[in-house]
């Protein structure tokens, strides 16, 4: 049965966008749930044609970036028809295409038979087995990182854990060492990921054709992190590189050198900043807010504090970390970097039932969907023993990496990443909150960032 969607016209619109704007630095998820629950699983919340779309300063592109409609939705079935069997039908949204800026046609941005080769190179090297293999390297560096950490105190961990998380994928990924560039890394990721958080969020700021001092500023940043790449495939490329090798960047330089018409330069920089900056926010917030959610809740402290230390005794094995896993993937569902997961239309589309015009954006909301109580009971509750348990949600409603062939390729990196730093901070520290700290508020950007910071106090053991 075909499913009956809702448009929201007139007041009803102007409500709801009064509402996400009010909460940019709230509770924008409470929002979208609340909307959800009064208009169904499926919202047509822009009726009006050709309004919304990238502000591009290249003309040929003003038409491509005019969308028809803009859709919400979060039933599983709809989810699944877009994400995976109608996968071919969507396209990037205009909010990734703008990452063009900086990321240039890396994985996160590409399409197309680009997108299907570079994949192929770079999926092996990042895959669940692949990561398994390398769990000591992973481990030897995070050790390497936490004996820089502070003995304790009240500080902000979102700010503690760039330097390790960077250093974790330039070595994995890279197969080099960015421990003396993770000063400008950070600086310039922060200028970047402030501009796109500036004026209203990602789509709402001035045209990039204005020389506002955020654009130029914007602009400084992407071209030092472009001089660090060029700089970074200059010292790779000064050693043997294979197609067997087991980082990113080998592989890739090798694939150049044998056919740059098909791997060309600029690409292959493209997939450096990709790696290097991707990889790099998404699971430096994902781990702030894990310290977070654990100084707040005892209980599944003092569970995680004894795993960490039977680990320690034992051996350092995923299989014995799973309240470690849980803690991860339960901070995920309530705090997830990405916000959602957006496409556009090629063509008009059946997504279960659900007729969608071409050139509409389709978005699902991961950041509302993932406490969505009929599929995750006491949703605001930090329980991580729901990753222990068989799952009791449908496919495709917990989506912290997305889904389908565009998945995060970084994804299986990120976990053992997470799971190996929480094992070994576990082991050193007791978290607690911090005194009169502010509430855990959010402002969007290209991820959902702290908008006050992730402040704890940190205790030795």
């Amino acid at each position: 049965m075909p499913l009956a969607p809702t448009r929201l016209r007139g007041a009803q619109f102007a409500k709801l966008v009064g509402a996400l704007l009010l909460q940019q630095r709230g509770d924008m998820g409470a929002v979208l749930r609340r909307t959800f629950d009064r208009y169904g699983p499926a919202i047509c919340v822009r009726p009006e044609r050709g309004w919304f779309g990238r502000r591009s300063s290249r003309p040929k592109d003003r038409a491509r970036d005019r969308l028809s409609e803009v859709w919400l939705v979060a039933d599983p079935a709809i989810i699944e028809a877009l994400l995976i069997r109608e996968h071919r039908s969507f396209a990037k949204d205009p909010l990734t295409r703008e990452l063009e800026d900086v990321l240039g046609l890396g994985l996160l941005v590409s399409e197309g038979d680009a997108w299907r080769h570079d994949h192929r190179i770079v999926q092996p090297v990042l895959s669940a087995g692949a990561m398994r293999r390398r769990l000591g390297e992973v481990a030897e560096l995070v050790d390497t990182a936490l004996g820089s950490w502070p003995a304790g105190g009240d500080l902000d961990c979102a700010k503690l854990f760039g330097p390790l998380t960077l250093e974790v994928v330039s070595r994995i990924a890279l197969g080099l060492s960015l421990r003396d560039d993770a000063p400008l890394v950070g600086a310039a990721l922060e200028e970047i990921l402030d501009y796109y958080a500036g004026f209203g969020g990602p789509g709402l700021r001035a045209p990039a054709k204005w020389r506002t001092p955020a654009r130029r500023r914007f602009e400084g940043a992407c071209a030092e992190l472009r001089a660090l790449t060029t700089r970074l495939i200059d010292r790779r490329a000064a050693e043997p590189c294979t197609a067997a090798d087991d980082d990113v960047l080998g592989r890739l330089l090798a694939d150049h050198r044998r056919a740059p018409e098909v791997l060309p330069a600029a690409r292959l920089a493209d997939q450096v900043m990709t790696l290097m900056l991707a990889g790099n926010e998404t699971t430096t917030l994902g781990l702030a807010y894990a310290l977070h959610a654990l100084a707040h809740n005892p209980e599944a402290q003092g569970r995680w504090h004894a795993e960490a230390d039977a680990a320690a005794e034992q051996g350092l094995e995923l299989d014995r970390l799973q309240w470690t896993r849980g803690i991860w993937r339960e901070t995920l569902r309530m705090f997830p970097p990405a916000a959602g997961v957006a496409r556009v239309a090629r063509s008009d589309v059946d997504l279960a039932g659900l007729k969608i015009p071409a050139r509409s954006l389709v978005v699902v909301p991961a950041l509302a969907i993932h406490r969505f109580a009929r599929w995750f009971p006491d949703p605001d509750a930090f329980l991580p023993q729901r990753f222990i348990d068989p799952p009791t949600w449908p496919k495709l409603t917990y989506l912290p990496f997305g889904a389908g062939p565009r998945v995060c390729i970084g994804s299986h990196l990120a976990d053992i990443e997470a799971i190996v730093a929480l094992a070994q901070i576990g082991r050193r520290y007791r978290l607690e909150p911090q005194p009169g700290a502010k509430p855990l508020r959010f402002k969007l950007s290209v991820t959902m960032r702290p908008a006050d910071g992730v402040p704890i106090r940190l205790v030795p053991r």
